[in-house]
């Protein structure tokens, strides 16, 4: 049986932190919103704004919750901001927290 996504849904969250990668700098971590029930589920990555200068994985919170809720898993990540490391770094978190 295949699970259709519903934006209607209304499912219990479970949310933890995990380490999501170690840089120079400090440690990056990763934010999980899942959806208690039958899954699967679809996955939502989600970046924060901040510019790549501000803001950490608790950013978008409501709005993580909210499509959690709706039945979606959503994985929150930490990216290395400009003033710790120069550009590709903040990129190359998006592309590890991909894989």
């Amino acid at each position: 049986m295949t699970t259709v996504y519903n934006p209607s849904n209304k499912f219990e969250i479970k949310t933890w932190e995990v380490e999501f990668r170690q840089t120079a700098k400090r440690t990056l971590m990763a934010r999980v919103y899942q959806p208690q029930g039958a899954g699967p589920f679809p996955v939502l990555l989600d970046l924060h704004g901040g510019a790549w200068n501000n803001k950490d994985r608790t950013a978008n919170w409501l709005m993580d919750e909210s499509v959690a809720r709706s039945g979606m898993l959503v994985v929150a990540i930490d990216l290395t901001r400009a003033p710790e490391a120069p550009y590709p770094a903040s990129v190359q978190d998006a592309n590890y927290g991909l894989r």
